[in-house]
């Protein structure tokens, strides 16, 4: 398939060594580098989109936000979260069927998020720069269009649905799928 695109993977540090938000800056930069540089990439640095799968998802969501903050929006052109780990969702204290479905501890995810992310849980929850689903709406409505895709029995699949409803509410979102039937991997199942 041709579909005439540069496509550039850039590397950012990881938790749990690294917290929040050091993912997003080192994002921010090397994509702002791009964009600066793209012809002597042989690119057009004004036509540039992010895309990201689980914490790549909130890599690119916070990404995205850099640049609306900066009010370079203009030169990001789309944003696609795919499973995105993008909300605070398993730091609530509301029931959530898939937790009991599967018979997940809500407790035990919310530890592993602060191992990687955060000392604080009352501090993070409530972070839009740990989780991009906060952002509030005055800054999503300049963020670029969105593409978000989820997976049915997806862990992050409360993530993609507030997201792709905090970009909806705000004129952003250009498209939500949900694949039916299987896990977050979709993308490595070759029966789809």
């Amino acid at each position: 398939m041709q579909c005439e695109a540069t496509i550039i993977n850039v590397n950012y540090r990881l938790a749990p060594e690294n917290k929040a938000p050091d993912g997003i800056r080192d994002a921010y930069a090397a994509v702002k580098w791009i964009m600066e540089h793209g012809k002597d990439l042989g690119i057009d640095g004004k036509r540039v989109g992010l895309i990201g799968y689980n914490a790549g998802a909130y890599i690119a969501a916070g990404c995205a936000w850099q640049f609306a903050l900066k009010e370079f929006t203009t030169q990001l052109k789309c944003q696609i979260q795919v499973c995105p780990l993008v909300g605070n969702a398993y730091c609530r204290d509301e029931e959530d069927e898939f937790f009991e479905e599967h018979e997940l501890r809500q407790k035990d995810i919310q530890n592993h998020y602060m191992r990687c992310l955060a000392p604080d849980l009352e501090v993070v929850t409530k972070d839009m720069r740990v989780f991009p689903n906060l952002i509030p709406d005055d800054m999503v409505k300049v963020m670029p269009a969105t593409f978000i895709m989820t997976a049915e029995f997806d862990i992050c699949k409360k993530h993609a649905e507030d997201a792709a409803e905090l970009y909806r509410k705000n004129g952003r979102l250009i498209g939500y799928g949900c694949v039916k039937g299987t896990h977050s991997n979709f993308f490595m199942d070759y029966r789809l």
